[in-house]
């Protein structure tokens, strides 16, 4: 299980190692990708009549995605069918270069997910943690031992408090409130953290979703005029 974030009311954004199947070389195919949007309790994902249950059209990890080193770990679902937006279910918008700002060292974000609680479980309501984030000295030093964290990457947490993504948190969201013009955007990707969840010393690390907003966009204007040459 993955989370995800609304980009419209036909696209999701999440982690592209979401996208495989636990054979890292195999991508799934859309008819196996389940989306239920608008869910809070996940054990009712399928009994709510207030979630919209929607197949994938389309799935397309980054190019340049590298599953060792999950640099690039970002990933597009194009949903088969268009969401009915309301006041539970909204988009959250793609940053621009200048709103990059809005995820400096400091700045706190909101990062939501399922993901494995302090209980040892995956959590059944969706749960919401507010983080902030880390200077890229830091996340740098807390995996120097082992990873290499690439400028598509950065670090939220806080260094000795055991607040923390776990497993089943990827592909989530950490979006950041913009004050100037009243929106939420989406400047992270849940993407890994350390070898246990809430390790002392350790922080979740995030896709810089700015540094993809191009790609992100090219891609959307490419399946729309596919689809356009489609019905014509």
């Amino acid at each position: 299980m993955c989370g995800g974030s609304l980009l419209s009311d036909k696209w999701i954004i999440t982690a592209a190692h979401c996208l495989y199947d636990k054979e890292p070389t195999r991508l799934y195919k859309p008819d196996e990708i389940r989306i239920f949007i608008g869910a809070h309790n996940i054990t009712q994902r399928y009994k709510s009549k207030e979630i919209q249950l929607i197949e994938a059209r389309h799935v397309e990890p980054h190019p340049k995605f590298d599953h060792q080193s999950l640099n690039n770990d970002i990933g597009l679902i194009e949903l088969k069918r268009q969401v009915k937006i309301s006041e539970k279910v909204l988009p959250v918008c793609l940053p621009s270069s200048k709103q990059r700002q809005l995820s400096r060292r400091g700045k706190v974000g909101t990062v939501v997910g399922w993901g494995v609680t302090n209980k040892g479980t995956t959590a059944e309501t969706l749960k919401e943690l507010e983080l902030p984030v880390v200077s890229r000295q830091e996340c740098i030093n807390a995996y120097s031992d082992h990873y290499n964290v690439t400028q598509n990457m950065f670090c939220a947490g806080v260094k000795r408090a055991y607040q923390d993504t776990c497993k089943g948190d990827s592909g989530g969201g950490y979006m950041f409130h913009d004050p100037r013009r009243n929106k939420w955007t989406i400047q992270g990707v849940v993407s890994w953290g350390g070898m246990k969840c809430g390790e002392v010393g350790k922080f979740s690390v995030y896709t810089r979703v700015s540094n993809y907003t191009p790609w992100t966009r090219r891609v959307m204007k490419k399946r729309l005029l596919v689809g356009h040459a489609y019905r014509y």
